[in-house]
């Protein structure tokens, strides 16, 4: 339909407070995994779309579509610094 969007996602966190080191050796290995050839033809195959990055890339991807879909949801916008904010409670 012209003039509407929707999408889904799926994102890898850490908990608060995860040393900075151990959230950089992560996504390193998730941008590695996402670069293999097979598994990026895998994912294709299953109709997504590979978006490696950073954290600071994916909080504001965050931001971006908390401040999209937030107005359109029954539920309170997340709390993206808060924790067990994906359960919607303080």
């Amino acid at each position: 339909m012209p003039g509407y969007e929707a999408s889904t996602w799926t994102g890898i966190g850490a908990p608060r407070g995860t040393p900075a080191e151990i959230v950089e050796k992560l996504n390193d290995a998730v941008n590695a995994g996402l670069a293999d050839a097979k598994l990026k033809g895998q994912l294709f195959d299953l109709g997504a779309t590979v978006l490696p990055g950073s954290p600071v890339d994916f909080a504001k991807f965050l931001v971006e579509e908390t401040k999209k879909w937030g107005k359109w949801s029954n539920s309170p916008a997340p709390r993206w610094n808060e924790p067990r904010s994906w359960e919607g409670t303080p």
